[in-house]
């Protein structure tokens, strides 16, 4: 705006005299823009938020994840396809989760949404970014962190025949989950129920935003899985490598959902974690 010409003359004339008013009234009504670069509608709630602060490398938010220094709140905005909406049991499962491993005091809350169909899949992870940008309205502010889960009705582009991947942590508070994946992977015979499988999934998805396995939150010692990166090398770990994949169906069917071992508790507790 033009707003910085000088008055030429001594006194002011009648059209001077308009132009500063006008001028003051613009500015007063202007007020201090939201920033919400990247982040598509919005929802109005977030006033001084920096969507650059979610845009970093999985593991990179870890300790803000884990520690009240920086943000004591937390929430989780999670989007789905219409009819591929989470279960109520999965999502409380993750909470409390959550709520065992954070220092969160001002507590952590789930906003939940349906977005429109995309019908894309199966999706790529720049897919799965787009359709974020596009939709995501929850971004860091003040002293809350904010974490977005998008539940899609297709699989994923890294499929293989050695397995369907069920969800991916793929940036410093964004996680994907194939749903339908999901879907055809529990429920039937000899499989876990759909929200056993949901919960894991979204248990191990978070753990990589809380920095494991040396992903972010360094391991006091030393136990990655060398074959597997960012991955922890005991088995029955909620960070074993195939606890994301189809792979881990197997080993849930007894309803019982695979618990962080003492050596990924002693690295988050040393981040910061409870």
């Amino acid at each position: 705006m033009n707003s910085r010409k000088k008055l030429g003359m001594r006194t002011f004339s009648l059209v001077h005299l308009l132009y500063i008013i006008a001028l003051t009234l613009l500015v007063a009504c202007s007020g201090n823009p939201t920033n919400n670069s990247g982040n598509g509608s919005g929802n109005g709630n977030n006033s001084g938020s920096n969507s650059n602060a979610n845009r970093k490398t999985t593991g990179q938010s870890a300790h803000d994840f884990l520690s009240e220094k920086t943000h004591s709140r937390l929430v989780i905005e999670i989007q789905y396809a219409e009819g591929y909406k989470p279960t109520q049991e999965a999502i409380d499962s993750l909470t409390s989760f959550l709520n065992r491993r954070l220092n969160k005091p001002d507590g952590i809350k789930v906003v939940m949404e349906s977005i429109a169909d995309p019908g894309k899949g199966p999706y790529t992870i720049d897919e799965v970014d787009s359709l974020e940008q596009k939709n995501r309205t929850q971004y860091n502010s003040g002293n809350t962190i904010a974490a977005y889960m998008l539940f899609l009705d297709g699989s994923s582009s890294e499929d293989s025949q050695n397995g369907q991947v069920l969800g991916e942590a793929y940036l410093n508070t964004s996680m994907v989950f194939y749903e339908k994946s999901i879907m055809g992977n529990s429920g039937g015979f000899g499989q876990p129920s759909r929200a056993i499988l949901e919960a894991t999934v979204m248990r191990h998805e978070f753990g990589h935003n809380l920095g494991l396995v040396n992903a972010g939150t360094p391991m006091v010692v030393d136990h990655e899985d060398s074959n597997h990166p960012h991955h922890c090398n005991v088995k029955s770990c909620l960070m074993y490598w195939s606890v994301n994949t189809s792979n881990v169906v197997g080993n849930l069917t007894g309803g019982t959902i695979p618990q962080l071992d003492s050596q990924c508790l002693t690295d988050l507790r040393a981040n910061g974690g409870k």
